[in-house]
């Protein structure tokens, strides 16, 4: 046989047989794609109708400074309503990555993030009432929340993961080998946690100033109404998110390194720890918070606003490869 015929297999192309081997923790991986999915579609709705038809949620007293919390009041609408498309997708997502016990992660992903969510903002509030503010939530609100959330919520993700377990997996267009290559070292920066700090700096990049005003209208005071640019801002972000993620990955698999669906929603979250860093910078050298109270506040919403940041830019990733 001439020596030109002979093509030899290299990089990718040798672990064609083992990109869709099951990762660790599918359950866990599934609920974060699914719970992420819930807070892309609310992102994506609330803030395309703030860009389109600013002037109707304006007059709808929806931007208005005097009613700072009817925007919140919409995305927590929204993110209720939004429950059946958790469900789905993240029953889907873990049929694919060959999970059995279904009726678990139906269960968490209807129940933990709002979980999370709540615990947190009763500590929060909690720290509001000792310090006595006039913005602490009343109870009453409180059961609100969680009657939206665990009423309305937790049924509609039940009800998608229901349609999701019935659709089933998505096919692989390849067969996974019975035994599992061994894996050859990879460079530093290819690990996990490397390729996720150095993959979200160019999505930081694009946000971070958009990020500030951000951050001055919650924790400063002022009135925020330029919704236009911050979904342009969020497109670009996502534009940049999808294409890093998408390098890391091929240079992943030209490493021989098969195991990519985590390394691939980490590289997408990897912007969420510049937001949490920038949080603090801007924590010292714009904010100052004498009490301990104020304090816990704060870096209370840092947490929530990244964990936002980490589940919704690495889903989009997972959802690109």
């Amino acid at each position: 046989m001439p020596q030109e015929d002979v093509q030899e297999d290299w990089g990718w192309k040798l672990v064609h047989g083992e990109v869709f081997r099951s990762p660790q923790n599918p359950i866990v991986l599934s609920i974060m794609v699914g719970n992420g999915t819930q807070l892309c579609a609310m992102v994506v709705v609330t803030l395309g109708r703030l860009a389109v038809f600013p002037l109707v949620f304006a007059l709808l007293g929806f931007l208005s400074p005097s009613n700072r919390g009817s925007l919140a009041t919409v995305m927590m609408v929204c993110w209720s309503l939004f429950g059946g498309i958790g469900g789905y997708f993240s029953s889907r997502v873990y049929a694919s990555l060959g999970g059995t016990n279904r009726r678990k992660n139906s269960f968490l992903t209807a129940t933990i993030l709002p979980t999370v969510v709540f615990i947190i903002f009763f500590i929060l509030n909690l720290c509001l009432l000792i310090a006595g503010s006039s913005g602490a939530v009343p109870f009453g609100t409180m059961l609100l929340i969680v009657l939206l959330w665990f009423g309305i919520s937790s049924p509609l993700s039940a009800i998608g993961s229901y349609f999701g377990s019935r659709k089933g997996s998505i096919e692989h267009p390849t067969r996974v080998n019975a035994i599992p290559r061994q894996i050859p070292p990879g460079p530093k920066y290819l690990r996990p946690w490397s390729a996720a700090i150095i993959g979200g700096i160019l999505p930081f990049g694009a946000a971070f100033i958009e990020l500030y005003y951000v951050l001055t209208s919650l924790f400063a005071s002022r009135a925020y109404y330029a919704f236009g640019f911050l979904a342009l801002t969020a497109a670009v972000v996502a534009l940049t998110t999808a294409t890093v993620a998408i390098l890391f990955t091929y240079f992943i698999l030209c490493a021989e390194e098969y195991r990519w669906h985590w390394r691939a929603f980490l590289t997408g979250g990897g912007s969420a720890f510049w937001v949490f860093v920038y949080g603090l910078f801007y924590w010292a050298t714009r904010l100052s918070l004498d009490s301990f109270s104020g304090v816990v506040i704060y870096l209370g919403y840092l947490i929530l606003l990244t964990m936002i940041d980490f589940l919704a830019s690495g889903t989009e990733n997972d959802f690109l490869l």
